[in-house]
């Protein structure tokens, strides 16, 4: 199993989504003092911090801000070229509609916004996005980041306004992203944070932020995380240090009715928020290889006994 190296995040006021009385000490924090809480917009309560994160715990809850995503969208230019996307480096680019990648191109400070269907699919090699926004307000797009043959790292992304987020590919790396406000135009939606179905070979979602409630407010969605292996077999996907919330159940782990294994998943560290419409997770037996540090909005213990 490969951990993947911490990425400092830039200083940030932060919501924290969670609506319990969360409390935290100071091993939690991984030796940072108790962070101040005040009441936000929406009622929602805030941490102010410039805490980066530790070899301890990082708190997802210094997701989830506008710092999360572009980092200045008022120089971005348009993208002129076509579909496929040619090997390069893209920084402050605005992709309108919907593009196709062969190859390990890299992109920094750039939106991405859909037409419909996929914002980008990635057909070969590792494209890496660093402060990039995915997502349109209306245009609801069924994924934004899509895989076939290909995988990508994100770092400090924001993605919004889709059925799912973004499918998890052999490798894939989400590391301090913001994936919210779930919004689909195709029949029967799912609503997915990050979703897996079969094939995938190692991935990490790590201080990340996924709430899949609906952004109109009429549900809570399917799941921060959906891992079931329907199309083929699925090992070493690891959930590490994120803050989780929506769905009927917030993350599901499931081989059920399925000729194919799921197998070493590690689940560890996350803070569950209280959205939910039947429990924090469904977990098949034998699906994870360790779960362990897991708690809810309130500290107490999630488990999967």
């Amino acid at each position: 199993m490969t951990r993947h190296v911490r990425i400092a995040p830039r200083e940030r006021t932060v919501r924290q989504v969670g609506l319990g009385p969360i409390t935290f000490d100071a091993e939690f924090l991984g030796g940072y003092p108790e962070p101040a809480f005040a009441k936000g917009t929406g009622g929602f309560p805030f941490i102010s911090t410039t805490a980066p994160p530790s070899e301890g715990l990082f708190i997802p809850a210094y997701l989830g801000s506008p710092d999360v995503g572009l980092t200045n969208p008022g120089i971005l230019t348009n993208y002129t070229g076509g579909s496929p996307i040619p090997l390069g480096t893209y920084v402050n680019k605005r992709f309108q509609g919907q593009f196709v990648s062969f190859d390990s191109s890299t992109f920094d400070n750039c939106l991405f916004e859909p037409s419909s269907n996929h914002a980008i699919l990635s057909r070969g090699g590792r494209m890496e996005f660093t402060d990039c926004e995915f997502g349109k307000i209306g245009a609801e797009a069924d994924r934004l980041l899509y895989n076939s043959g290909g995988t990508y790292t994100l770092i400090r992304c924001n993605l919004h306004d889709a059925e799912d987020g973004a499918k998890f590919a052999n490798g894939a790396i989400f590391q301090m992203c913001h994936v919210h406000d779930m919004q689909g135009a195709f029949p029967s939606p799912h609503y997915d944070c990050i979703q897996a179905e079969g094939t995938v070979n190692g991935g990490t979602a790590e201080f990340c932020n996924l709430d899949s409630r609906i952004r109109d407010g009429s549900g809570d969605g399917n799941a921060a995380m959906f891992i079931k292996a329907d199309l083929g077999h699925m090992n070493d996907i690891v959930i590490h240090n994120n803050y989780l919330n929506g769905g009927n159940y917030t993350i599901s782990l499931r081989t059920n009715g399925t000729p194919f294994n799921l197998v070493d998943t590690v689940v560890t560290d996350n803070i569950f928020g209280p959205d939910f419409n039947f429990g924090h997770r469904r977990v098949d037996s034998g699906t994870y290889a360790e779960w362990s540090g897991n708690v809810d909005s309130f500290g107490d213990p999630v488990t999967v006994g």
